[in-house]
């Protein structure tokens, strides 16, 4: 008896392939994001930045701006972070 051929879809590209091909996809995605990842983070850590930040306080529009540098880049998701 033949095995039928199982194909799922590339989320990325709307392709059907086989799950050992969009595996092997996903790995290679995943090695490319980190690598860009990582050189954006090099390229803007250090980077002096000028903000603007407006919000509503107890009913008062609050704005808070100033000058500052990039310590540390991430994806937040800590106190307050609305990480993944």
């Amino acid at each position: 008896m033949v095995q039928p051929t199982v194909l799922v879809v590339d989320p990325d590209t709307g392709e059907l392939v086989t799950p050992e091909e969009l595996a092997r996809r996903q790995a290679e995605r995943a090695i490319v994001r980190r690598a860009v990842e990582d050189r954006v983070s090099a390229l803007l850590q250090g980077a002096v930045i000028q903000f603007t930040l407006t919000g509503t306080v107890c009913g008062t529009t609050v704005t808070l701006s100033g000058t500052g540098v990039i310590a540390a880049v991430g994806k937040g998701g800590g106190p307050g972070g609305r990480g993944p």
